[in-house]
């Protein structure tokens, strides 16, 4: 299962390697990071390691711009308190963005993504797809704003937990850029989705993170900095997993075309929930 992972992602970081010439502006990176957490209401903890690759193109065409980006994550518990796992979660999402400048400040678009994701027990991978609508506002020189809404679901065959069947999101970010070769950024994710854990055990998540990013000086190297919290909590009627982790990660980044801020540049990618909720999934039951 992860081989597919790392061959779907390896085939689109070569796609990136070999056009990015061509385009206009893009990146790849790696990050690695720690991870802790617990489900609150029975007091279980776990915590682990994380590894993600990630990457991202976009070219212009007139008014229109389009970017398609990908992303791959691997999660390894080192101890892990709340379900015993037959392995590791690990997802991978891709996603593609078409957008329209209504003028030089506001880009309007629509994105789609897709991907897989498991949660490291023996059943079957998760299949993710989701759409929605996006808008880039370019409040001034220092300043700019994205926001994302969304539907997303997960299916696979009949197992337990289900997954994020019939999902609605919500996220809105920012970024600022002006302090010297830097970026900073705040990026705030909520979703609902019926039938989680099991059908009518309906939850809501959340996701924030904030993190920033700095320019090797005369190169088009950065170094990636960040820190997330996630959440989930079952909405009335459901059983009390209440979860909550706090991860942190630094990386390296490679940008092409561009020299500031790739997440300025409009390289948001497509929202991390999707897969994440699916990978935290069999840690609910």
């Amino acid at each position: 299962m992860k081989n597919v992972h790392k061959l779907a992602l390896t085939t689109f970081l070569t796609t990136l390697a070999c056009t990015s010439a061509s385009a206009q502006d893009g990146f790849v990176g790696v990050s690695i990071g720690g991870l802790s957490g617990s489900n609150i209401d029975n007091d279980d903890e776990y915590n682990g390691s994380t590894a993600q690759i990630e990457g991202s193109i976009g070219k212009e065409y007139g008014d229109f711009r389009f970017i398609a980006d990908g992303r791959a994550r691997l999660i390894e518990f080192d101890t892990n308190e709340v379900e015993t796992l037959d392995g590791d979660p690990s997802s991978s999402l891709y996603a593609l963005h078409a957008l329209y400048g209504v003028r030089e400040t506001i880009d309007l678009g629509l994105f789609a993504a897709a991907g897989w994701a498991d949660t490291g027990d023996e059943d079957p991978q998760f299949a993710l797809s989701g759409y929605g609508i996006e808008a880039h506002y370019l409040i001034n020189a220092n300043f700019t704003a994205y926001g994302q809404i969304a539907q997303f679901e997960a299916s696979r065959d009949a197992s337990s937990p289900n997954g994020t069947q019939d999902a609605t999101l919500v996220r809105l970010g920012g970024t600022y850029g002006g302090l010297q070769n830097t970026t900073l950024y705040a990026d705030v994710q909520w979703a609902t989705a019926s039938d989680y854990e099991d059908d009518g055990e309906d939850y809501e998540f959340h996701n924030l993170s904030l993190g920033g990013e700095t320019v090797l000086r005369g190169s088009q190297f950065a170094v990636t900095y960040d820190v997330a919290f996630f959440g989930s909590t079952p909405i009335a009627g459901s059983d009390d997993d209440s979860m909550r982790s706090t991860e942190i990660a630094l990386g390296v980044r490679y940008t092409f075309g561009n020299a500031g801020s790739a997440r300025a540049a409009g390289h948001i990618g497509a929202p991390s929930l999707i897969s994440e909720t699916n990978m935290f999934a069999e840690l609910h039951n």
